[in-house]
Parts: structure tokens; sequence; C-alpha cells
């Protein structure tokens, strides 16, 4: 979550509507990256997650999601309040490569 922490923080002062968040508990991402562009593979240690993500994010509501089924139940409840809201997708990091390069 902590790249979107901003994306809270904005939310919670403007009323947005919900926002999903995919947290894989590190910078999977920005290696998927370093990978596709053959750069030399430079990580970013972060702390470890907490085994269950807080129930809000500067003020701002967060439905917690493990599974498909989870996740639907979650965006569903998010779209239904009034206000902003996030839903919080835990989702494994080594598929990222395949799902966004095949």
């Amino acid at each position: 979550m902590g790249c979107c922490t901003g994306s809270a923080s904005a939310c919670s002062r403007t009323s947005c509507s919900p926002f999903v968040v995919l947290n894989d508990s590190w910078l999977s991402l920005i290696k998927v990256k370093q990978e596709r562009k053959e750069y030399a593979y430079s990580r970013v240690e972060v702390a470890p997650a907490p085994p269950q993500p807080p129930a809000e994010y500067f003020g701002v509501p967060n439905m917690v999601a493990r599974t498909p089924d989870e996740f639907r139940q979650a965006l569903g409840q998010a779209l239904r309040m009034d206000g902003p809201c996030a839903a919080e997708a835990m989702v494994r990091p080594e598929i990222y490569s395949t799902i966004l390069y095949g």
C-alpha cells in the first residue's frame, strides 16, 4: 500500500470513488520492467507486509480480498459505500511477468 498512500490521502480529502489496490507485498512491477528492458536487477527492500492489512488508510475504509470471490464482494461493497474507499487485492507477485508479457 506504500505506493498508494498519496491516493488514499487524496481520496479522503476529495471524497473520490472507490479505488483498487493490488498488494503484492513488495515492488515487483519494478522488477518486471527491469526484466522486460533487460536491465540489471536492482531491488528495493521494503518492510514485510502485516498479516492483515489495516481496516483503513488515512480514514479511508479498506476492504481486503485474498481470493477472486472475496475481491468481487469487496469491490461490490466499496461501490455501494458513500465516500472514498479502497478494495485491496492481495496478489502473488510471481505472476506479473506472465500476465503482462505472456
